[in-house]
């Protein structure tokens, strides 16, 4: 077998990438998230699909999800491998919806994809049928991502001879004797009803199934009460948030009351500085036009005055008027019977005292007009003294509460910003206001109504997780169980299909070809044996005594590892087929000998399988031009 190209439309990080294989030796070198792990995974899908294996339904693996381009409509790729001197093209669409896949043989491009089956997952058995190697097995032997180096010889579900072999045990030496196929099946059998069933509580199997029912009805609980909690939470927060809109609301209104205090005060003030400045007015006012002497006067005086006046101009008038008639009488006597020097000296005196009446009476009415002027200032003057008192009054009623000054220093100082000021007065800002506060007093109970429920809830995420990994682990468990049953089941069959056939002679060749490979590349150890617990041990040298490769060191151990790898596939590749060889960084945890030492028997390999080496590392392109290897290098 040789896989010739890789196309990789659209996978992963690839996009229209083409990769090109050569017969022997291909080392693919790259950084980390190169892409090595990547086209090793693509090739592997193109030849087994991307379901899990085992099961009897389409369940898609990690990889599916995980190599889906996330930049891409397309999820497909091309294969190119030869089998038997003939050349076949395998096309795949991953897309959820538009999955396919199709066989071609290269030379006449005649499609082939109905010659082959499909199993129960819908996955064409095109490769399973033309290497005869199940997917299980390619993947425990010719393809092993390093992640599972150590899992493929420690962890006994998924060990290589545990599956395949059927946990036979084949002594190399002959001081352990050998069992035989039939003993091998009666062990599995007794293995798998020690594993039972997942109906059978008693068993193992069963047990767990039950664990996991209880560990899922738990988990249901617990999801109800995290959707209680969720909707607690959800509600409380709708809440907080009518609170805080509340809350905002009344802190406009609170404001919208200040700013209207704010004005009653400031038109109080206006009030009182007007009353003052009027007072102030007045003051000057009175100082200005009002003489002592008006002030000291009393209206009562005054008009006293006023009546004696004019009972004196009263008198004058008469006097006038009987003088008047006097100088008739006069005129009259002289008319009649003049005597001059009588009449006169009367008439004399009669003029001169009317003048004087007259002169009197003159002196009286101003008097007169003077009093009433007196009078009117005296009335001017009452009048302002009376207003400046009622000004006082009204001063001394505005400010009885709070002085000018104590109103100044209580105007509050509010920012009205992103505040609309409404034309409401205070009462109805007031009525707003207590509504306000009846809903918050509401929301305050609804509010901690949720809390005592949340609290009373008593949910804790932590449980769900637990419960959730809990219920990881039962299904790994019951997994690997399963699995182990699969595996069982796989070995029973490979075993009866091995007894009915005679074929038991190749079984004890792995071990052989392992024990050959190990030393060519330890140069130390050369015997390996298989242990009653299935436990894969070596030969010490020096002490001479079988130790568990598990003991030995880390370096050593993945040599085993590598050469139990080559030595089954050497040993699964059915003739004339030799099959590919994929590694995955298998050198990593190398040193530079056990390294030189390894290399040196993929290059003797090499001659009869292709071999392509994924590696972050230089020292392997190192060996191949210092040792003129033919090789084919591709750098990602």
């Amino acid at each position: 077998m040789k896989l010739k190209s890789a196309y990789l439309k659209a996978f992963g990080k690839f996009i229209d990438a083409k990769i090109t294989f050569g017969p022997t030796i291909n080392l693919i070198s790259g950084n980390n998230e190169s892409g090595k792990s990547t086209l090793a995974e693509f090739i592997f899908n193109m030849l087994y699909g991307q379901k899990k294996y085992g099961v009897k339904r389409r369940i898609y693996t990690n990889s599916h999800n995980y190599n889906k381009p996330w930049d891409h409509t397309l999820y497909q790729g091309t294969l190119q491998y030869s089998l038997n001197e003939e050349d076949f093209r395998v096309e795949r669409n991953f897309h959820d919806d538009f999955e396919e896949t199709k066989i071609y043989i290269e030379s006449t491009g005649k499609e082939i994809t109905d010659s082959f089956k499909y199993d129960a997952r819908k996955e064409l058995q095109f490769f399973d049928e033309q290497i005869g190697l199940s997917e299980r097995i390619f993947k425990n032997s010719i393809y092993v991502p390093q992640n599972d180096m150590e899992a493929q010889l420690n962890k006994k579900n998924e060990n290589v001879l545990e599956e395949i072999l059927g946990k036979t045990i084949y002594a190399v030496e002959g001081e352990q004797g050998e069992k035989t196929i039939r003993e091998a099946i009666n062990q599995l059998e007794k293995r798998k009803k020690e594993i039972g069933t997942p109906n059978n509580k008693n068993k193992i199997l069963g047990s767990n199934y039950e664990k996991l029912r209880k560990e899922i009805r738990t988990k249901y609980e617990l999801e109800y009460k995290m959707k209680l909690n969720s909707d607690y939470q959800q509600s409380l927060r709708e809440v907080i948030n009518k609170l805080d809109k509340i809350n905002e609301e009344k802190r406009k209104l609170e404001i919208q009351i200040k700013i209207l205090d704010n004005k009653s005060i400031e038109k109080k003030i206006h009030i009182i500085e007007n009353y003052m400045n009027q007072k102030q007015d007045l003051i000057v006012y009175i100082t200005e036009n009002f003489a002592d002497n008006i002030k000291e006067s009393s209206i009562e005086v005054i008009n006293n005055q006023r009546k004696e006046n004019k009972i004196k101009i009263k008198r004058l008038l008469v006097n006038v008027i009987v003088m008047f008639f006097i100088y008739i009488i006069i005129a009259i006597w002289i008319g009649i019977s003049p005597k001059f020097s009588l009449q006169i000296p009367i008439l004399g005196i009669s003029i001169i005292l009317n003048i004087s009446y007259i002169f009197k009476m003159r002196y009286a009415y101003k008097n007169e007009e003077c009093l009433f002027n007196m009078l009117e200032k005296v009335n001017q003057y009452q009048d302002a003294v009376y207003e400046l008192k009622h000004l006082q009054e009204k001063i001394d009623d505005e400010t009885r509460e709070y002085t000018i000054e104590q109103l100044k220093n209580k105007i509050y100082h509010i920012e009205v910003e992103n505040i609309v000021i409404s034309n409401k007065n205070k009462y109805e800002v007031e009525i707003e206001l207590k509504k306000l506060e009846k809903e918050k007093f509401d929301l305050i109970t609804e509010k901690t109504s949720y809390e005592i429920r949340i609290q009373e809830n008593n949910w804790d995420p932590f449980k769900l997780e637990q419960i959730e990994r809990d219920i990881n682990n039962l299904k790994k468990t019951i997994e690997d169980y399963e699995e182990n049953i699969q595996a069982i089941d796989i070995a029973i069959s490979t075993l009866n299909t091995i007894e009915k056939h005679g074929k038991s002679k190749w079984l004890p060749d792995i071990i052989k070809k392992t024990e050959e490979n190990i030393y060519k590349i330890t140069k130390k150890y050369h015997t390996i044996k298989i242990d009653e617990k299935y436990q894969i041990k070596t030969l010490e040298p020096k002490s001479q005594k079988l130790i568990p490769i598990e003991q030995l060191s880390k370096g050593t151990f993945n040599q085993f590892y590598f050469a139990l790898r080559i030595s089954m596939i050497q040993a699964f590749s059915p003739l004339p087929i030799k099959l590919t060889i994929i590694l995955d960084e298998p050198f990593i945890n190398f040193d530079n000998n056990r390294f030189m030492e390894s290399m040196n028997l993929l290059k003797e390999i090499s001659k009869r399988h292709q071999i392509i080496i994924f590696s972050s590392q230089t020292r392997e392109k190192k060996y191949l031009d210092d040792y003129n290897c033919d090789y084919n290098y591709i750098e990602l």
